[in-house]
């Protein structure tokens, strides 16, 4: 028993002297290594003149007051501030390319010492690590012929405006950044590149910045570029800039322009027209809409179709001047004897369009018909529209020749003939009607109506109430039938009368007399056909 407490005395004692060792040992390692340290510290003097930084473990120190003012000066250059470590590392990549890493990369007891000389400046850095502590010493050196002495007030207002000219180019909206041209590196961005970086979630800066546009070749030339959508929201949610770069001493100046709403501008028009020419593609009437600059922008097959020009051809958006010479080479147009007054015609053609007034018909030489329309659109656009009239222009030409067959027919009739409309309107008298009721050409616009008509063929017979019937049997809508009559004239001639109701609620007046100078009447040549009036095309009769 008394051995074992020995035991444990003895292990206690000599735990306790292992330990007081070990502490004391701690305590002066600390110590030395504080006054290392403080050694270090005194070393670094912070009234230097020339721009001076001390870290530890990437933490500043202490600093000289150019380096104070430099770090400040980058604080407020950046779109969202770093650590003093990561600002100062982004500036010096820009004078001395390569020096975070070669900072990144210091060791004790192995300075690293970087030059940059320019036409006007040589720059120098040396950095060095002493018991875990990091100088960084930046001189800058002039030559004594390029000192300039600057009055105060004068130095104080190129401060101010170097300040403002900081200010307003970090406040931009437009993406602005600066690259290294030797490694592409980012020297420095505004606010709006930050606004993009955490667009991309990138929350905060780490240096150097990440690229959000790719490298693209040196030229003065703006390239269109993408980025994706950063939300998955498809199409919506991607962004264009056209993007400009220009090449300065030792940087390369980089400017994206937002042409978002532009390409989605852009993109719906081109939708807009594809609509619009599925829509177009169904309809015969050919259709060209020029824009403001008189390029063919629109058209659908049926213009294809009807002037023959290759579809191919009409979507390199040919001029209007070049669209009317390829139809005139194509025998599609109108030629006119005069080339020149032709071209005035072209000219003039446009001109009408853009105020709405152009319309026109076109007989071409294979006997073809077209109706040429001209309608302005906005924007000084212009739409033209080719329909084919063929048919309809010969159906009108049978029409004209049906209704001059017929007339001459009746006109050889001995039996006088009138026609009136449902309304009670003449609208046919042969020219035994004419003979028979002593009415000229002259005179026919006194008596075309039924209701003039009865009275002056009432004043060449004696009384007789037929003429009423006649009116009220004119203007009857319904339960119409032939019916017939007999009148004498002043001479006391026999004249009868027969009355037939025709399609389209008129009706036709058949006056028979057996007289025989009426049969040796000498023939008359009829009237030309009005084929301007909406009633049916007739020679004035009464």
């Amino acid at each position: 028993m008394i051995f074992l407490n020995f035991m444990q005395i003895f292990a206690l004692v000599t735990g306790g002297l292992v330990a007081t060792g070990v502490s004391l040992f701690a305590v002066i390692w600390l110590e030395r290594r504080r006054m290392s340290v403080k050694s270090a510290r005194l070393a670094f003097d912070p009234t230097s003149p020339e721009k001076c930084f001390l870290f530890e473990n990437e933490t500043l120190v202490d600093c000289s007051t150019p380096g104070r003012q430099m770090l400040a000066s980058l604080a407020r250059d950046r779109a969202e501030r770093g650590t003093e470590w990561q600002l100062l590392l982004a500036a010096l990549d820009r004078d001395f390319p390569g020096a975070s890493v070669a900072l990144c990369g210091l060791r004790d007891s192995r300075p690293v010492t970087l030059t940059h000389d320019t036409a006007t400046d040589s720059l120098a850095l040396r950095a060095s690590v002493r018991h875990g502590l990091v100088f960084i010493h930046v001189r800058r050196s002039r030559p004594d012929d390029m000192s300039v002495s600057v009055p105060r007030q004068e130095y104080a207002d190129l401060k101010r405006d170097r300040d403002r000219l900081r200010e307003t180019l970090s406040a931009c909206p437009v993406p602005i950044w600066n690259e290294n041209p030797g490694d592409g590196t980012i020297q420095w961005a505004n606010d709006a590149y930050g606004t993009l970086l955490r667009r991309d979630g990138e929350r905060a800066y780490q240096w150097p910045l990440p690229r959000i546009f790719e490298a693209t070749p040196d030229t003065d030339a703006p390239l269109r570029v993408r980025l994706g959508a950063s939300d998955g929201g498809g199409a919506s949610g991607e962004l264009w800039f056209d993007h400009h770069r220009r090449a300065l001493d030792n940087t390369t100046m980089n400017f994206a322009i937002p042409v978002t709403e532009a390409v989605r501008a852009d993109a719906a028009l081109r939708r807009f027209v594809e609509t619009l020419t599925k829509t177009f593609a169904h309809l015969a009437t050919g259709l060209a809409v020029f824009d403001a600059r008189r390029e063919l922008v629109l058209f659908n097959p049926a213009l294809s179709e009807l002037t023959t020009l290759d579809a191919t051809w009409l979507a390199g958006r040919p001029s209007l001047t070049g669209f009317l010479d390829r139809l005139r080479d194509l025998q599609r147009i109108a030629e006119p004897k005069d080339y020149r007054a032709w071209r005035q015609t072209m000219s003039t053609l446009e001109e009408n369009a853009a105020r709405g007034t152009y319309e026109e018909t076109w007989s071409l030489s294979n006997g073809q018909t077209f109706r040429v329309t001209g309608r302005p659109h906005p924007e000084g656009a212009i739409a033209f529209l080719f329909e084919d009239i063929t048919q309809q222009m010969q159906r009108s030409r049978n029409l004209r020749a049906g209704l001059e067959l017929s007339h001459s027919i009746l006109d050889g009739l001995e039996d006088a003939v009138a026609v009136f409309s449902s309304v009670g309107q003449l609208i046919f008298s042969n020219e035994a009607c004419d003979l028979l009721w002593g009415v000229s050409d002259s005179a026919s616009a006194d008596a075309g109506s039924i209701i003039t008509a009865t009275r002056h063929w009432a004043g060449c017979c004696q009384p007789t109430p037929i003429w009423g019937e006649l009116r009220d049997f004119v203007f009857l809508r319904s339960e119409r039938a032939v019916w017939r009559g007999e009148v004498r004239q002043r001479d006391d001639a026999p004249l009868s009368l027969v009355v037939t109701p025709i399609a389209g609620g008129h009706t036709m007046v058949r006056f028979a007399t057996r007289r025989d100078e009426h049969a040796a009447r000498p023939p008359r040549i009829a009237a030309v056909p009005d084929s301007a009036s909406p009633a049916v095309p007739a020679k004035i009769a009464l």
